[in-house]
């Protein structure tokens, strides 16, 4: 059985068109300030509601909200959203902690991060769907991609592969990170998507074609097994 990829919603986790729709930009970039998202949901379909801004609480399922903002019934959305705590981030050098080839770089081993999540809620607050910033809306094939909105707490240059054997698959990662301190886009591009062998590159640069869709928490047909987990990137 292929073993699940922890990859989200990695919303984790990109660029973002304004309201026009044309251009992928993130502001701010390469700061400290809240970072802000104004673009739109390609297959909204459920009116006016309110979005929520989050990341995942180390160690759990839950997340902290970093802001709210709102989707309409096109659904063209804005979004504030602000610097999570450090209590909220995990270190990167998580990225050490498995594999059977690790060839890596990094200029700090201190260096946290956290993955944004945009979720929308029932009246309950129970997390009804995710918006997400990807390419594909069914099966990951070879140049799929998703994006992220990533946080990190310092200055991050992140190079080289690492190599997971495990006894039903194999998955090759290729990382080109160079970001500042404060709100960041990665994007991870699938290069190879077999039931045995999956590589990807995760980077700043996002491939043209990326788009914002939402997805229900409960439609397994489009999870395909590989949403919906923890963001991880690394």
């Amino acid at each position: 059985m292929m073993k699940t990829i922890i990859i989200s919603v990695l919303t984790i986790m990109s660029a973002l068109l304004m309201i026009s729709c044309s251009d992928n930009t993130l502001s701010p970039t390469g700061t400290t300030a809240n970072g802000y998202i104004s673009d739109k949901v390609e297959n909204w379909t459920m009116g006016n509601q309110t979005i929520n801004a989050s990341v995942c609480i180390p160690g759990s399922t839950s997340y902290t909200s970093l802001g709210t903002g709102r989707i309409n019934s096109t659904g063209l959305f804005s979004i504030d959203f602000s610097v999570p705590a450090d209590e909220y981030l995990t270190g990167v050098d998580n990225l050490f902690n498995e594999g059977t080839g690790v060839n890596v770089k990094l200029n700090s081993l201190n260096t946290k991060y956290a993955i944004l999540v945009l979720t929308v809620k029932d009246t309950n607050g129970n997390v009804t769907g995710l918006i997400e910033r990807r390419n594909y809306t069914d099966n990951i094939t070879d140049n799929s991609f998703f994006t992220e909105y990533v946080y990190f707490n310092d200055d991050i240059t992140l190079t080289g592969t690492k190599l997971n054997g495990y006894a039903a698959d194999t998955t090759f990662s290729d990382y080109n990170v160079n970001s500042r301190k404060g709100w960041s886009t990665l994007s991870c591009v699938f290069t190879k998507f077999t039931p045995t062998y999956i590589s990807y590159k995760i980077s700043n640069t996002e491939p043209q074609g990326g788009k914002w869709y939402y997805f229900d928490v409960n439609d397994r047909a489009q999870s395909k097994g590989l949403k919906y987990k923890l963001p991880f990137l690394f």
